[in-house]
């Protein structure tokens, strides 16, 4: 699985400038990995300061030598450490809960009053906006006969009224042998969890839209970087729990289109006195983790 730079003059020329690879034809230049604005330049201080996005069209193509199917995208964003939290039974005091027969909603609800200091601590993390896409859940579940450890990955957390709530990317209940009734499962339901917190470094988001690439081996082209594309339905990608299917099948060879939007976080603006100071907090190297995964 390999990235193509778009842009070309005609379809598999040579076009090596990531600021160019605006869709059009697919290039025969790979976007590299490991480079310093290997996709997205450096960002201006209008950019920072309005919290503008910044858009690329690339293609994807298939070097597996074979047919796959499943073809999901994520992000993993670049962090500094984690932050683990050992949390007593979430179940017994109902903040956990999986609804559904076939548990198609994870969540654990953390009410603003919890006397639990665990729980108080992962609540204020929430309300800083550190927990989201990219942090994971090491859990024990349980449904009454089989108990089984897997890893839930967080979609996304949010101060809801009084209540943190932290939702999460089902699993494969089916895989795991968990069979649950149709209602919120019971107090034995959750055991032995840890929930890693990554302590992040990216500032930006990264949306992600799958587009179909033409019979000439293009896709719509765009005149400029913050312009929107007509097609394509974008996609917060960060973290597993926020994975998107790209697509259920992709033949050897096969390419798919994605436009990847970069929203960078806005800065605050600094007097000239203190510029020293904060240059630090100005001038930071960002890497953007993509991950395919397929069967």
């Amino acid at each position: 699985m390999r990235l193509f730079f778009t842009g070309a003059a005609v379809a598999l020329a040579t076009q090596e400038n990531a600021k160019a690879s605006l869709g059009g034809y697919l290039s025969s230049t790979p976007v590299p990995n490991g480079r310093k604005n290997g996709l997205f330049s450096d960002q201006d201080s209008q950019q920072q300061l309005k919290s503008a996005f910044n858009m690329r069209g690339v293609i994807l193509k298939n070097e597996t030598g074979g047919g796959i199917t499943n073809v999901y995208l994520y992000s993993v964003p670049d962090s500094n450490g984690s932050t683990t939290f050992d949390l007593p039974n979430a179940t017994s005091v109902g903040y956990f809960a999986v609804s559904g027969g076939s548990g198609e909603t994870v969540t654990l609800t953390i009410p603003e009053a919890t006397a639990d200091t665990a729980h108080k601590a992962l609540y204020d993390r929430v309300v800083l906006g550190s927990v989201g896409g990219g942090d994971s859940w090491s859990v024990g579940l349980d449904d009454t006969i089989t108990q089984v450890v897997t890893t839930l990955h967080i979609k996304s957390a949010v101060i809801s009224g009084t209540n943190a709530v932290i939702t999460f990317l089902a699993p494969d209940y089916t895989a795991l042998g968990l069979v649950f009734g149709t209602t919120v499962i019971d107090t034995n339901a959750v055991v032995n969890y840890t929930l890693t917190s990554l302590d992040k470094t990216n500032e930006f988001e990264i949306e992600v839209a799958a587009v179909s690439v033409a019979s000439d081996s293009s896709m719509e082209r765009i005149n400029d970087e913050r312009s929107i594309p007509y097609t394509g339905t974008f996609y917060n990608i960060t973290g597993e729990g926020n994975r998107v299917l790209l697509t259920a099948s992709l033949l050897d060879a096969g390419v798919i289109g994605l436009w990847i939007k970069k929203t960078n976080d806005a800065k605050t603006i600094v007097a000239c006195d203190a510029l020293e100071d904060a240059l630090a907090a100005q001038e930071i190297e960002e890497i953007l983790n993509l991950v395919f995964d397929y069967t």
